[in-house]
């Protein structure tokens, strides 16, 4: 969280809108909240740490967005090693490794990549 609300803060200030599954309020239906959120985006930020199998919602809304065709971004937090069928999943995105970049090289290639895709 740490490093991901920043990026977010980037980015909207820019004038992109990023929607998380954070801001979803407890008396929301939760499932069809997502399912409304990923069929109305236009690209997919997927961050990518250890953790990301800790969750079933990430592997879910991953599949879901890619048999959509949803652009995808990654941007690898930390060191990852992805298990051989989710590397299958996002081979073909376009990444990057933050934990390598200085946030003044980070910041204006994220800016980049995401632009041409909205």
């Amino acid at each position: 969280k740490l490093q991901v609300y920043p990026i977010i803060d980037y980015l909207n200030k820019m004038g992109i809108h990023i929607w998380y599954d954070e801001g979803i309020p407890i008396s929301e239906n939760w499932k069809k909240s997502i399912v409304e959120n990923l069929e109305r985006c236009k690209a997919f930020l997927l961050f990518i740490t250890p953790h990301i199998l800790d969750s079933d919602y990430v592997m879910k809304e991953i599949s879901f967005a890619s048999k959509r065709q949803k652009t995808f971004f990654g941007v690898y937090l930390k060191e990852t090693e992805l298990p051989r069928e989710l590397e299958f999943d996002i081979a073909d995105i376009q990444s990057m490794k933050k934990y390598l970049m200085s946030d003044s090289d980070f910041y204006p290639k994220l800016r980049e990549v995401i632009l041409p895709a909205l």
